[in-house]
């Protein structure tokens, strides 16, 4: 989707947010056993290392108070069926949607335990995302106390939050597709007028003791709106750039982020950038399948 002008900052009013500005998730997660990877993938990755790989996936399009997401579940349900496609066994079966912040913050909880010691876990999160002090909170549709940046840390899910669950288990990688924008259109709360900076990073490091490793790809750069695609694009330009990645059997970090921000790019006029944060010993090869 090329945009003819640069995306216009999100408001929150009466009619809610526009395009992907509080982080709504899609979250992709699927499973599937170290067996069905390729034996040169299962190399790469250190089959001692990593004995399986799992995945999650949870779209968010539809708010009691934020503006509806044209793309939002949507993107969570291709990126399902193109991992089901490749091999995976989902995450309880099937893309979820449309979560409130219980039923989300359960999901992914359930989801963090069943990733084994030496285990590798997928999540894509796609959706309305708020930056604030430093961190990306997750909308969830529920989310009518949503009024200012007061309200996030306890009506939002912080998206370290799900990071700290996924790095929980010794030696394991996790690997987190963030579809979200990186800005903060939440009235201020202090008197004074002081604005807090874009989340910079939600990384929480692997336990003492632990070979663990995380990697967050975001849809966007600190500050920026995720477009959340044209209609007739039936897809954001991020998930569609994942998505030819996946089909392309090409996860590797180094060269599928420099595809993705090229395709991003150049969807969004320049105006959208990803954006790759890692901690601990993370594999340059996350999967070939």
């Amino acid at each position: 989707m090329k945009r003819p002008a640069k995306p216009s900052p999100t408001s929150l009013g009466s009619g809610g947010l526009t395009r992907r500005s509080v982080a709504a998730s899609a979250l992709a997660v699927a499973s599937v056993s170290s067996p069905a990877l390729s034996s040169a993938a299962v190399g790469a990755l250190d089959e001692a290392r990593y004995q399986s790989a799992h995945a999650l996936t949870i779209g968010m399009s539809t708010y009691a108070r934020a503006r509806s997401l044209r793309h939002g579940s949507a993107d969570a349900l291709s990126v399902a069926d193109a991992l089901a496609a490749r091999g995976f066994r989902l995450h309880d079966g099937a893309a979820k949607t449309d979560l409130t912040r219980k039923v989300l913050v359960d999901a992914v909880r359930a989801f963090a335990a069943d990733v084994p010691e030496n285990g590798l876990a997928f999540v894509w999160i796609s959706g309305h995302g708020i930056a604030h002090q430093g961190q990306t909170f997750l909308l969830p549709s529920d989310d009518q106390h949503v009024r200012s940046r007061a309200d996030l840390a306890t009506q939002a899910v912080p998206l370290s939050m799900i990071v700290g669950w996924l790095v929980a288990r010794q030696n394991s990688h996790a690997v987190l597709f963030i579809d979200t924008c990186r800005a903060n259109p939440l009235p201020l709360d202090s008197p004074d007028g002081t604005r807090a900076n874009p989340a910079i990073s939600d990384l929480v490091a692997p336990g003492s003791g632990s070979n663990g490793s995380v990697t967050l790809i975001y849809s966007a750069a600190p500050g920026q709106i995720a477009s959340d695609g044209s209609p007739e694009a039936g897809n954001s330009p991020f998930a569609l750039a994942v998505l030819r990645a996946i089909a392309a059997g090409d996860l590797s970090s180094p060269k599928m982020f420099a595809q993705l921000t090229k395709q991003v790019r150049s969807a969004s006029d320049g105006y959208q950038t990803p954006w790759m944060v890692q901690a601990g010993l993370a594999p340059s090869l996350l999967a070939e399948f």
